[in-house]
């Protein structure tokens, strides 16, 4: 049994070396003191959307601690050039303390005029002619101001337009999304990401690999998303199985990764891969996933799952393409694991989250699909009858399932309490106060 008490976070912020994509230029960010267009040091810009298009391969932006909403409260930020992106500093950009009292939170304003509905950060890279290496350290990104939530209490997400309130739909997005050029490089680390609604296809963090892409994600809390928490995909499908981008995904605590809705068939798994990538999951974290800890339903081969701590899921533990195999079984009937693949364990992990919002999490409806729909009664009537004469599938009485709640906000306050401390003392990812280890090391 794993236990997370609730702990205060460390009042002492740490300094540490960066590494940067390559020698560079570097802009700098305050939402305090920021103004103007410069980004120097001593005259900080005040959001990162007004340096993006000034960036080039190799630069790097430190960003100081505050809200950020992106241009025009827009809520996105897209970057199409291999940099860094580091926050979590203080004022001076001396110090970091970016899950505690120097947090660059990432979100926008879900009724701005400006609204975009895609990543909330987006590096499109893809297309990018030389290597480089994305870096992006010590973001808080929390949806819960971009979400719509019906009636306005934050307890059922809504994924349409309300013309009459001028609010819109929830973005079905990633939160941190990276898409790599060829022999290309990123680095996902302490990071949060959390309150995201994207689909089933994607993830809160989504990772794309284009050939010989090396894609590292550690440390990082992500926490009360729909769709898949980390997915790793791959932009490149050569015929000799040669290239395919390799995933490290490491020390990262995965919690409440929900189904796209209470009636879907798909999301709600902790992690997810594409079948043309090599990847090695070691340290982790998986809890409370509609779905599964692990879905390997695209049959990646030559994976590589080492000592994690697989907690409850509704459907199983590891899937492999139509298999659900337990924990204790991943040594004798995962066929696409690799031998190294031991010291998984299966265990309950114990939350403290705010009492109110653990009670509505308990109270939701999650509905199988297959029984729900075995209550369908084909109408009687006319329409039937000739729906039936000209070969239609014929109209059924509607699936009126549903629940009160799904994918209720989180406070980032209660969110990082599941992140400060590694579960059973080596399982998951910590506070980078606390001694987590350093931006790519």
């Amino acid at each position: 049994m794993v236990h997370l008490r609730s702990l205060a976070l460390s009042a002492l912020a740490f300094l540490v070396t960066l590494p940067l994509c390559a020698q560079g230029t570097t802009y700098y960010v305050s939402a305090t003191n920021g103004k103007g267009k410069k980004g120097t040091k001593e005259e900080p810009v005040r959001d990162l959307s007004v340096v993006i298009p000034n960036l080039k391969a190799g630069d790097t932006v430190m960003i100081a601690g505050g809200t950020y909403t992106g241009r025009g409260d827009c809520g996105s930020d897209k970057i199409a050039v291999t940099c860094s992106i580091i926050g979590g500093w203080n004022d001076e950009f001396t110090a970091r303390d970016p899950w505690g009292t120097t947090r660059t939170v990432f979100t926008g304003d879900n009724k701005a005029k400006n609204w975009n509905f895609n990543a909330r950060l987006w590096f499109d890279c893809r297309g990018q002619k030389e290597p480089g290496t994305i870096v992006v350290d010590g973001i808080v990104v929390d949806n819960g101001p971009r979400n719509y939530y019906l009636k306005d209490e934050g307890l059922k997400i809504w994924r349409k337009f309300n013309p009459g309130t001028g609010q819109n739909a929830s973005p079905e997005s990633p939160g941190i999304f990276v898409d790599t050029p060829k022999n290309g490089k990123a680095t996902i680390t302490n990071c949060i990401v959390m309150n995201t609604a994207p689909t089933g296809g994607t993830g809160a963090i989504y990772a794309f690999g284009h050939q010989d892409a090396t894609l590292t994600i550690t440390n990082n809390l992500v926490i009360n998303n729909t769709g898949n928490g980390i997915n790793c995909c791959s932009c490149w499908h050569p015929k000799d199985g040669k290239g395919f981008p390799k995933f490290t995904v490491s020390n990262n605590t995965v919690l409440f990764s929900w189904k796209y809705d209470a009636y879907a068939t798909h999301g709600g798994s902790s992690l997810k891969m594409d079948g043309d990538t090599i990847v090695t999951a070691t340290g982790n974290v998986f809890a409370f996933n509609d779905y599964y800890d692990v879905d390997n339903v695209k049959q990646s081969k030559g994976m590589t799952l080492k000592d994690n701590l697989l907690g409850p899921a509704l459907v199983g533990e590891y899937n492999e393409f139509n298999t659900v195999v337990a924990a204790a079984k991943l040594d004798e009937e995962a066929q696409l694991l690799t031998p190294e693949s031991t010291g998984n364990i299966a265990d309950k992990v114990e939350v403290t989250l705010d009492p109110k919002w653990s009670a509505s999490y308990a109270a939701r409806n999650v509905i199988d699909r297959n029984k729900a729909e075995a209550d369908v009664k084909e109408k009687d009537g006319w329409q039937n009858d000739l729906r039936g004469m000209l070969g239609l599938n014929k109209q059924g009485t509607d699936v009126t399932a549903d629940s009160d709640v799904w994918l209720h906000r989180m406070a980032i306050d209660d969110a990082v309490k599941a992140g400060t401390t590694r579960y059973q003392g080596k399982y998951g990812c910590q506070n980078p106060a606390t001694g987590a280890a350093a931006p790519g090391k």
